[in-house]
């Protein structure tokens, strides 16, 4: 038996296939999954949340998402960084996006109840007021700690 591994075009991983090699030495499994990408090396340890580089097929360690925030907290971390509720609107609006994606966004930031560090809208506006990555991830996990 011959076991096959495979992710997501993005690298979340999928799982893992038995298969067997026919009398030709050629690997049969039925129905791989759709648009899975075949990795290659050893099998990810741990619950499944592993990810690899689907380019490479190396297995890159599993960072678990930073815990989404409260409105309190999520004020405080606007705060703390120097910045305002006018000034992420005003990065909303200096995006290149369409003026409903702008009312949509800026609606969110005004009244979601949970703010996640993985939404693609927090990324755009680190972007736009151009915060490292690093600097952002430490303020965030300090206003997770806040009790």
């Amino acid at each position: 038996m011959t076991v096959k591994y495979f992710v997501t075009a993005d690298g979340a991983y999928i799982g893992a296939f038995d298969g067997y090699l026919d009398e030709d030495g050629v690997f049969v499994a039925p129905d791989y999954p759709t648009g899975g990408i075949e990795v290659l090396g050893p099998p990810p340890s741990g619950d499944g949340r592993q990810m690899a580089d689907p380019a490479t097929g190396e297995w890159l360690d599993y960072t678990p998402p930073l815990p989404g925030l409260n409105r309190f907290r999520f004020e405080a971390l606007v705060i703390a960084l120097g910045l305002s509720t006018a000034a992420l609107e005003a990065a909303i609006n200096a995006m290149p996006i369409s003026d409903f994606d702008k009312a949509v966004a800026i609606s969110r930031l005004r009244n979601a109840t949970t703010y996640n560090r993985d939404h693609p809208l927090v990324e755009q506006v680190r972007q736009q007021i151009g915060m490292s990555i690093a600097d952002i991830d430490a303020a965030w996990l300090r206003a997770a700690s806040l009790s």
